[in-house]
């Protein structure tokens, strides 16, 4: 399936991730092989949604759920800020350059709970939101060696750790503070299986 690996369900869908499935439009716009600058977040609020797909850092093109062209960031016109559409709102976002789907946070603990139950605590990420520094604490030694990562929605790898097999629980101290407000993602990944949490940047609170 393109190399294309979903978080949580062990399964890979053909057409690029259960984000396309749900807009198989975004098809005709992205390809999931050849994409590695893009992101794509949803924005779900029941009734109706946006998709987002982010061209680069500075660029992106908003759209309606059914796909519909809505709008495009210009220079000094952002597209997200007009809408009233923020980072804490993103249910799930799709990283072309991993071919990862990333959860809000509360589907990501569903999915965690329900199929592993080692990841349910076993990643703590505070204070969040935050001005940009925070700690990732890391609950309970694994039998397995574990990968820690922090990106951000363009699949940038800001920070890695290897936690070897065995080692006891610990905290890691993140400063994300000279990196643009916004969502980033940490990801814990062991056992063939990953857990993801989201830490919000606001540099005005």
């Amino acid at each position: 399936c393109a190399g294309v690996e979903v978080i949580g369900d062990g399964a890979c869908t053909p057409s690029g991730g259960p984000i396309f499935e749900g807009y198989p439009w975004l098809l005709d716009l992205v390809n999931p092989n050849s994409c590695q600058t893009k992101a794509i977040s949803e924005f779900d609020f029941g009734g109706y949604s946006f998709i987002y797909i982010f061209e680069n850092a500075n660029r992106g093109t908003l759209y309606l759920g059914e796909g519909t062209f809505y709008c495009q960031d210009q220079p000094r016109y952002d597209c997200l800020e007009a809408y009233g559409l923020s980072s804490d709102m993103i249910s799930r976002t799709w990283s072309c350059s991993d071919g990862l789907i990333y959860d809000a946070a509360e589907q990501a603990e569903q999915r965690n709970k329900e199929q592993a139950a080692y990841f349910v605590d076993a990643l703590t990420v505070f204070p969040n939101p935050t001005k940009g520094q925070f700690n990732i604490q890391i609950n309970d030694a694994s039998k397995e060696e574990q990968l820690l990562t922090v990106v951000d929605l363009y699949g940038r790898i800001l920070q890695k750790h290897t936690l070897q097999a065995d080692a006891p629980a610990l905290t890691i101290a993140v400063d994300l503070s000279s990196e643009p407000d916004g969502l980033y993602m940490v990801v814990l990944k062991a056992r063939g299986q990953a857990a993801i949490r989201k830490a919000v940047v606001k540099s005005g609170l």
